[in-house]
């Protein structure tokens, strides 16, 4: 039997319990801050990282699954203790070839046709399928992929816009969250090889310097033990997820669920959050000089979610949006809209029947000219 600690912050991609063997045991979870909860989650013990050199001694587990976009600071911690990093199972390699050959079709047909002539375009951070666009919208195109970076974003619209491949009547639709101002891509740790793809193609950072560990080695481990921990399954239906059970859970348990954006909030890069405040900032700039149609499209999260966000980075993320973002440009923000709790596979991801519901409203209030629709300035 393996014996397994999960470093899981919020369900970041999924529930991993519901994926492991039978033969595999969830001895405890592991935390980075231990301040925001108790000493046991759902009955399982609970772990800093001053435990692990003492765990790892005694032999309490086999591996460490990450389930956390955190993936270089427990890579580094572990280092830094002198335990061997292939124990690491990082569960984000899921989806490694899914995301890698989407980014590349995406980006091929952007560059070799001619002229995209869609009435609509989606940008933005989204695992909504382009199967699931295609029921309510007709002739439109999306850009969006689960692991979108707004700098990138910026750079795909400007080479779309320069070589005349817009049509101005185009209406552009941006999937923004709090999380997107305080995260970036980091070209130095390649670890999708998003970078590496979006380079192929549009060249904006030739001289950059790029660390292949996290894309190479990390990839390499995971795929050594993915059947020995894990049964076999359909990406594809994880991807979008089962609903989520609030029946049961205490305060605890959804709190930390929930946890996830203030933890980031605490540890957030101040250079990451400058430098894409900026690029909001060009990104709006360059759609008004070249007379474009730009909205901004906020997703519903779960009302528990609602609860416990920290409030200082929810006013903060306004604060930025009010600072750069005139009347003309509408935000569909649906933070505070209620869905069904059956919409939901995590307090921030809605499920594949949540997004078909997201998208009728979203469709409905495009076509009504955004008068359902309120403004972040109203707020």
């Amino acid at each position: 039997m393996s014996k397994v600690i999960i470093y899981d912050e919020a369900y970041e991609i999924f529930n991993v319990e519901r994926l492991l063997n039978e033969d595999v045991e969830v001895v405890g979870y592991l935390k980075s801050d231990l301040e925001y909860f108790k000493d046991r989650i759902s009955d399982k013990s609970l772990y800093g990282f001053d435990d692990l050199e003492r765990l790892n001694s005694e032999k309490s587990f086999d591996y460490i699954i990450v389930n956390s976009k955190k993936y270089g600071f427990i890579y580094e911690k572990v280092i830094e203790l002198n335990i061997n990093p292939d124990c690491i199972i990082d569960v984000s390699f899921f989806f490694y070839d899914k995301a890698r050959n989407s980014l590349k079709d995406k980006f091929s047909y952007c560059v070799k046709e001619g002229n995209l002539d869609f009435n609509m375009m989606f940008l933005g951070r989204s695992n909504i399928g382009d199967e699931l666009f295609s029921k309510e919208f007709k002739n439109y195109i999306s850009l969006c992929n689960m692991f979108s970076d707004i700098h990138y974003d910026y750079h795909l619209l400007y080479y779309l816009i320069k070589n005349n491949k817009i049509n101005t009547s185009c209406k552009i639709g941006v999937f923004i969250n709090y999380s997107m101002l305080y995260d970036n891509i980091d070209l130095r740790e390649d670890r999708f090889g998003f970078t590496q793809v979006f380079e192929e193609y549009f060249r904006v950072h030739n001289n950059e310097k790029r660390n292949a560990l996290f894309s190479g080695y990390c990839f390499e481990n995971f795929k050594k033990s993915r059947s020995k921990l894990f049964k076999r399954f359909n990406t594809e239906l994880v991807n979008y997820g089962e609903s989520l059970k609030i029946d049961g859970l205490d305060n605890g348990d959804i709190k930390h669920m929930c946890d996830q954006e203030t933890i980031s909030y605490r540890e957030c890069s101040t250079i990451s959050f400058r430098m894409n405040r900026n690029i909001l900032n060009q990104y709006i700039k360059l759609v008004r000089d070249n007379l474009l149609n730009l909205f901004f499209i906020i997703p519903p999260v779960h009302k528990f979610y609602r609860t416990y966000i920290n409030k200082t980075l929810q006013n903060e993320f306004y604060m930025v949006l009010n600072k750069y973002i005139d009347r003309d440009i509408c935000i569909f923000d649906y933070f505070d809209r209620d869905f069904n709790d059956s919409h939901f596979s995590s307090p921030t991801t809605l499920n594949r029947d949540g997004i078909r519901e997201f998208l009728k409203v979203l469709n409905s209030d495009i076509n009504n000219k955004y008068l359902n629709v309120r403004l972040c300035n109203n707020l």
